[in-house]
């Protein structure tokens, strides 16, 4: 049994810069820097108006839990049903709320350094 050598291919010609990948169309700094200004002005937007309704989310979530506990008056099983379904669904939506403005302060603290990295080392400091 013998050993197949590998055999040595063909030096391929070089690459004519004119068939290479197309290069993506150089956007102008400034129209990006003005796109990412906008995006983070409306996940600004967004935080506000998340933790402007966070009173009502709380008040909502609280009305949900007190009516879990009042199914205590249709009997025991209703009620220990509803309270813990209640207070499970409160919780969760709460949390979901909080997660969502934390993920908004992280996108938005991420998309300012982005910003300031386009603009260059001296921007950073003013």
């Amino acid at each position: 049994m013998s050993i197949a050598q590998p055999t040595s291919h063909p030096a391929q010609p070089p690459c004519d810069p004119g068939t290479g990948p197309t290069e993506l169309p150089a956007v102008d700094l400034t129209e990006r820097l003005a796109r990412f200004e906008a995006t983070a002005s409306r996940l600004e937007s967004s935080r506000r108006a998340f933790a402007h309704r966070r009173p009502l989310y709380i008040k909502g979530f609280l009305a949900l839990t007190l009516a879990g506990f009042a199914c205590f008056a249709f009997g025991a099983l209703v009620g220990v049903w509803g309270s813990l379904s209640a207070t499970v669904v409160s919780l969760a939506g709460f949390g979901m709320v909080r997660v969502r403005a934390s993920e908004l302060e992280t996108e938005i603290l991420a998309l300012r350094q982005e910003i300031d990295r386009m603009r260059g080392p001296g921007a950073a400091a003013s």
